[in-house]
C-alpha cells in the first residue's frame, strides 16, 4: 500500500511538472502577443486624440469668427444709430433754426406793416390837419368875405336908392318872370361904360355892388323887390343878397 501511494504522488508531480512548463510557456507566448497586438492598434488609437485638438480649435476659431462678426454687425448698428441720432439733432436743430428765422420774419413783417400803418395814420392826420386848416381858412376868407358885402351893402343903398331911376317893372310883368319862385342863371357879365351888368327878361340889370367871391355865375339865381329896390339872391347862399339897377 505504501508503494502505491508513492507511485501516485509521484506520478501527480510529474504531471505537475510537465503542466506548469507548458502554462508558462503558452503565458509567455501570449505576453509576447499582446505587445504585438498593443503595438498594432496604439497607432490607430493616436488619430482621434490627435483630431480632438485640431476641432476644438476649429470651433475656436469659428466661435471667434462669429464674435467677430456679432461685434463688426453691434459696432456697425451703433454707428448707424449714432449717425442717426445725431440726423435727427441735426434735423432739430435746423427746424429750430427756421422756426426762429420765421419768427424774426414775422416780427419784422410785423414791424415794418406797423410802420407802414403808423405813417400812413401820421399823413391822415397830416392831411386831415391841412384840410381842416384850409377850410377854417375858406370858412374865414368867406366870413369875411360876407361881413364886407353886408358893410358895402349897407354902405351902398343909400347910394343905390339914390341912383336908381326909382322905376319899377310893371306888376303884372314881375309876377310872371320875377320873384323866388323865378329862379335863372346870370351868366358871363358884360361890361358897359366900365361897369357889369346881364340881361334877363327882356330887361338889363347893372351890378350896383360887387359880385360875392363864393357865388357862381351857374348858381340858380332870382331877382326880388324888397326894401324900396331890387335884389339878386342866391338860395345856395343865403342872407347874402346884391342890389342892382334896372336899366330902362
Amino acid at each position: 500500500m505504501k508503494t502505491l501511494a508513492t507511485l501516485f504522488t509521484a506520478l501527480l508531480l510529474s504531471l505537475f511538472a510537465v503542466t506548469v512548463p507548458a502554462v508558462a510557456q503558452q503565458d509567455a507566448h501570449q505576453d509576447d502577443a499582446k505587445p504585438a497586438e498593443h503595438q498594432e492598434a496604439k497607432p490607430k488609437e493616436a488619430n482621434p486624440k490627435m483630431a480632438k485638438p485640431a476641432e476644438h480649435a476649429q470651433d475656436q476659431n469659428r466661435h471667434a469668427q462669429d464674435q467677430q462678426m456679432k461685434d463688426q454687425q453691434k459696432a456697425q448698428e451703433k454707428q448707424a444709430k449714432d449717425q442717426a441720432r445725431q440726423q435727427q439733432d441735426q434735423a432739430r436743430q435746423n427746424q429750430a433754426h427756421q422756426e426762429q428765422d420765421k419768427q424774426a420774419q414775422e416780427n419784422q413783417k410785423r414791424q415794418q406793416d406797423q410802420a407802414k400803418q403808423a405813417q400812413k395814420e401820421q399823413q391822415k392826420q397830416q392831411k386831415d390837419q391841412a384840410h381842416q386848416q384850409q377850410a377854417r381858412q375858406q370858412q374865414d376868407q368867406q366870413q369875411q368875405a360876407r361881413q364886407d358885402q353886408d358893410r358895402r351893402s349897407h354902405d351902398n343903398h343909400d347910394h343905390y336908392q339914390q341912383a336908381s331911376h326909382h322905376e319899377r317893372i310893371p306888376d303884372d310883368k314881375f309876377r310872371s318872370h320875377f320873384g323866388r319862385e323865378h329862379h335863372f342863371h346870370v351868366g358871363h357879365p358884360v361890361i358897359v361904360d366900365n361897369q357889369p351888368r346881364f340881361q334877363y327878361s327882356g330887361y338889363w340889370f347893372e351890378f350896383a355892388e360887387p359880385w360875392p367871391v363864393d357865388w357862381s355865375y351857374d348858381d340858380d339865381c332870382y331877382i326880388d323887390y324888397v326894401d324900396d329896390g331890387y335884389y339878386l339872391f342866391d338860395p345856395v347862399h343865403p342872407g347874402i343878397r346884391i342890389a342892382v339897377n334896372v336899366i330902362f
